[in-house]
């Protein structure tokens, strides 16, 4: 047992933190953190580690709560990211040293940063060759627009200038050396890739030897606590507070009449069953893609099902001729051109957020599988039926033209889905499996393969828009990435992640284009025969 899981352990059991006799701490194989292992059988729904709440890191337990929850309450409005403040506390206690009593739990931690890519273009500070190629990677990909659209690394600038600087010098921790944004920096990816959201009193917080569960898609424990406290004092059972106008009510809480000794605690509870030997994973966001993991956890998966490529409504109208002139209104009919027919292999509906509904704005996408999304197959319908009719030299009004499409979008979704049917069947192995069911092509009018055709056109160009802009400036799509991950020393282990995800979001949209390529052909090859009076 190394030194620092030594300590570690020690200071568990000095702050009442429990954890099964059958769970493992041990260094991880690069030493850059440490990982759980089982050393043997653990059924499901078991409590392997428990945590009491006074033992987790927060902004209500710190030694400075009073002096930051004050500096909380004064800048709350302009700097709201819990991250941010939960970053503080945990530099606050860094900085003590030895004499923090979180010192056996923060000796732990990792020396390096943990690689974020959102501070891999660090502008104004100092660019390691690593991190200056990574960034140079994710060019294009959905790891730039979350960037970009989080400005992760200015708000964490704005915040070490206006708050954190004057915090430590209220709290005499500013003396030389002198806490530079660097040493911030680091506290904070700390933060971003171990807190877990506790309860209503202590929001985020770090949380001793849960952290120390790596995570995958399929995990085997996951963390527990109970959010429903009073937001005030921390009170699980009823107190003063309750009838606080401000006081979220908690007398819907089924719990509420249990003691608060017994659940005044976190925990690591199984899933599934463990075997012996192995290593034991939580998840720390289940539907997360890797975007979402480099940005906020600082790694990625090697294969990700939640990945997914979007596409900005500003790019749609861009890349797609005559979208400013079609009636967009029919993407927000409930009921859906398709939804009622169930999408299969030609698209998939996106999962909503609880609370949030959908977001149209992030709806537009292609899947893991190289699959579209119903908005933006829906998109594609409702542009190419549109520009078929007007091409006719009539000028539909939209309301005429949403009723024709409802009953014309049948013929055109059936000629799809006999297509794919087509092609499932000829990449089948088994030669004895039923054939397709024929499809009286009868009912497909000189629109539907008209709209067929444009579907399959528009999506080839927005696959090709998409991979022009991948990569690094250096190399373009076309070219083997997988010789140039090869040959990425490492040592580069921001380079490397950074290829590889751009690999990936090449292979989702590779995937989409040659699937509607291929339809393309068994279209045209249909629209021909018609045109002949086959």
């Amino acid at each position: 047992m190394s030194e620092r899981i030594h300590k570690l352990l020690l200071w568990c059991k000095e702050n009442a933190i429990s954890i099964d006799p059958r769970l493992k701490i041990v260094e991880s194989e690069d030493d850059s953190g440490i990982t759980v292992i089982a050393t043997d059988l653990i059924i499901p729904q078991t409590s392997v580690v428990q945590i009491p709440k006074h033992s987790v890191l927060s902004r209500r337990t710190c030694q400075f709560a009073g002096v930051i929850n004050a500096a909380f309450e004064d800048h709350r409005l302009d700097f709201d990211e819990p991250n941010l403040w939960l970053s503080l506390v945990l530099l606050t206690e860094s900085i003590q040293g030895a004499s923090s009593r979180w010192h056996g739990y923060l000796q732990s931690f990792p020396l390096s940063p943990v690689p974020l890519a959102s501070f891999w273009l660090d502008v104004g500070g100092d660019i390691d060759t690593d991190s200056e190629l990574a960034y140079a990677w994710i060019r294009g990909t959905e790891v730039e627009r979350l960037i970009q659209r989080e400005s992760g690394l200015p708000k964490l600038r704005e915040f070490y200038n206006s708050v954190v600087a004057s915090t430590l010098q209220k709290l005499g921790l500013a003396s030389n050396p002198s806490v530079s944004f660097e040493q911030f920096r680091y506290t904070y990816s700390l933060v971003s890739s171990r807190a877990f959201h506790i309860d209503a009193y202590h929001g985020i917080a770090m949380v001793p030897i849960a952290d120390a569960f790596n995570h995958v898609e399929e995990n085997q424990v996951h963390f527990e606590s109970d959010y429903h406290v009073c937001s005030v004092c921390g009170s699980f059972d009823q107190c003063e507070h309750d009838d606080h106008d401000d006081q979220p009510s908690r007398a819907s809480n089924p719990t509420i009449s249990k003691s608060s000794a017994e659940d005044d605690t976190c925990e690591m509870v199984t899933n599934s069953l463990i075997h012996p030997n192995a290593e034991v994973f939580n998840t720390y966001d289940s539907s997360a893609p890797n975007s979402k993991l480099l940005v906020h956890y600082g790694f990625m998966l090697e294969a990700n099902s939640n990945d997914m490529v979007f596409f900005e409504q500003a790019e749609l109208s861009l890349w797609l001729e005559d979208l400013d002139k079609v009636p967009m209104e029919g993407l927000d009919d409930e009921e859906g051109l398709f939804q009622s027919l169930g999408g299969g292999d030609l698209f998939f509906e996106m999962e909503q957020d609880e609370g949030r509904g959908r977001d149209t704005r992030r709806s537009f996408a292609i899947n893991a599988e190289g699959v579209l999304s119903t908005r933006l197959f829906s998109l594609l319908v409702l542009k190419n039926m549109w520009k078929a009719r007007q091409s006719g030299g009539q000028n539909w009004p939209a309301s005429d033209f949403f009723d024709w499409l409802k009953h014309s979008s049948r013929h055109l979704f059936t000629l799809f889905v006999s297509i794919i049917a087509v092609l499932n069947t000829a990449e089948d192995d088994e030669d004895d499996g039923p054939p397709p069911t024929p499809v009286d092509d009868s009912s497909f009018t000189q629109e539907t393969y008209t709209a067929a055709l444009g579907i399959c056109s528009d999506t080839d160009h927005l696959c090709i828009q998409k991979l022009q802009r991948l990569g690094s400036d250096a190399t373009n799509w076309e070219t083997d990435w997988g010789e140039i991950l090869d040959a990425t020393p490492p040592t580069l282990v921001r380079t490397r992640m950074a290829i590889t995800h751009a690999m990936n979001e090449r292979n989702i949209l590779v995937a989409c284009r040659q699937t509607w390529r291929d339809i393309g052909e068994l279209v045209a090859a249909r629209h021909s025969l018609m045109d002949a009076g086959l």
